[in-house]
């Protein structure tokens, strides 16, 4: 079931930077937060494997920024930067 559920994160999550790499291009940057995020996308945030909604942090320093998602019990984080997009999807 775990297997699944990650599988399912990843999925979201690089599906998720995949329109947030579009709004760069079409915006010439990055949504300042969550919120903006969710206002251009037009929907909530997607959910993890776990149910839980993903989070958008945007460094307020560079164009760069992260996403994660956690299991419901916190034990299983699951993560996305784009200061480093060779790497892709990491679980810590």
């Amino acid at each position: 079931m775990i297997r699944k559920q990650f599988t399912v994160t990843d999925q979201t999550i690089l599906q998720l930077v995949s329109e947030i790499e579009s709004l760069r291009l079409q915006t010439n940057r990055l949504p300042e937060n969550q919120a903006e995020l969710v206002k251009l996308r037009g929907e909530a945030m997607p959910l993890s494997g776990w149910r839980t909604p993903l989070q958008y942090i945007k460094d307020p320093n560079e164009a760069e920024y992260e996403i994660q998602a956690h299991s419901s019990d916190y034990i299983w984080v699951v993560g996305y930067s784009s200061q480093n997009p060779s790497v892709g999807v990491v679980r810590y």
